[in-house]
């Protein structure tokens, strides 16, 4: 009886041995990651400087935080999703599962779009063809369901649309679900600087602070933030929509000696999030009273006097003047990208047509203004 309880004892020691050795490499294979870096273009006048760089120096800074981390250089949009199945096999039930995409991305009708390598032609059918839609990334990472899920985009770097009136500025607010956050290399509708040296503004940071000791990772985010308003003179703001349950650590070691809190700019930078979140004009204007010489005055004085044109022109619509020559009119329209050149166009397309050009310039460019730009 005595030899059966010492068997019974070393195969509990044997297993609950095994458990531990399972239980270290769950913990290591807990933490994926899906790095896309797009620099290159089939269109090579969409090149940008920094997302591949981006894209490696994250790659590395997250193998160095335990995860399993696939990189992936000017992708065409078969690896991409190829490698979004991948990803979101291996993120099922992880620990943290990050997504990062650094290089164009666009809204369309309120939709985000990620643009794959083989991305040439400025048109909705590329769109189709050439990109990933964010909300593709959100739902795999709905079905995987890991205890955090993290996208990180870098990709408002400029939008090649908004010229032609084919998309939005910069990228839309995307709602998140449980246990995921999303963060956003700016705010709602601005645009990101690609950076002068090896990585952009953005990243730069994020790698700076990613490996913080005890540090949550909405703190995390934080930290980042001020770094880019700061680098940026108040241009750049990154922008975080979270639902995350609990505290996540993405280097759970006791926190080291933390940095001098900066409650002016902290508070200046909520000022500026209500203000951009309200997007009026209103809004903009409490904080140019607040902030007079604030680190966003000459942003928020613009998109002030924006939307004031704007509405002075939804106050006051603008009509092509009476005996001028609609086929000249739409000409110059459709040069700027207001119109379609394929087709002809009907007197209250182009009157549409002509107040959207007068709300992106103002009336002080008056009618002259339309053949002059067109010219």
């Amino acid at each position: 009886m005595e030899a059966s309880a010492k068997r019974s004892c070393l195969a509990l020691a044997a297993a609950l041995s095994a458990v531990q050795v399972l239980g270290d490499v769950a913990l290591a294979d807990g933490r994926v990651a899906l790095v896309i870096g797009n620099a290159s273009y089939a269109n090579a006048g969409l090149d940008l400087r920094n997302p591949a760089n981006d894209a490696r120096a994250l790659s590395g800074a997250l193998d160095g935080l335990g995860f399993e981390t696939k990189a992936l250089i000017d992708a065409d949009r078969a690896e991409t999703v190829a490698a979004l199945a991948d990803f979101e096999r291996e993120a099922e039930g992880a620990e943290v599962a990050l997504f990062f995409f650094a290089g164009h991305g666009v809204q369309i009708s309120g939709a985000n779009y990620l643009l794959s390598s083989g991305f040439s032609t400025l048109d909705r059918e590329s769109i189709d063809d050439e990109a990933l839609s964010l909300d593709k990334v959100r739902a795999v990472l709905s079905r995987s369901r890991p205890g955090l899920g993290l996208i990180v985009l870098d990709a408002c770097r400029n939008n090649p649309f908004a010229e032609g009136g084919l998309a939005a500025r910069g990228l839309a607010r995307a709602q998140g679900g449980s246990g995921l956050l999303i963060a956003y290399a700016t705010d709602p509708g601005n645009v990101a600087y690609d950076g002068l040296d090896a990585n952009s503004l953005f990243t730069a940071a994020l790698i700076d602070h990613i490996a913080t000791p005890g540090l949550d990772v909405r703190l995390m985010f934080g930290r980042v933030r001020q770094d880019v308003v700061l680098a940026s003179s108040g241009q750049q703001v990154p922008w975080v929509e979270e639902a995350v349950l609990g505290e996540h650590f993405l280097n759970a070691e006791p926190a080291e000696h933390e940095p001098a809190a900066a409650p002016a700019v902290a508070e200046e930078v909520r000022l500026w999030q209500v203000a951009t979140t309200a997007g009026s004009a209103e809004a903009y204007r409490r904080y140019l009273e607040e902030y007079p010489a604030g680190l966003f005055q000459a942003i928020a004085a613009e998109r002030m006097q924006g939307l004031e044109a704007a509405a002075a022109v939804d106050a006051e619509p603008a009509s092509v003047p009476a005996g001028s020559s609609l086929d000249g009119v739409s000409a110059a329209l459709a040069t700027l990208g207001f119109l379609s050149p394929a087709r002809a166009a009907q007197k209250d397309e182009i009157d549409t047509a002509y107040r959207s050009f007068v709300r992106q310039v103002g009336r002080a460019g008056g009618f002259d203004g339309l053949y002059l730009d067109a010219t």
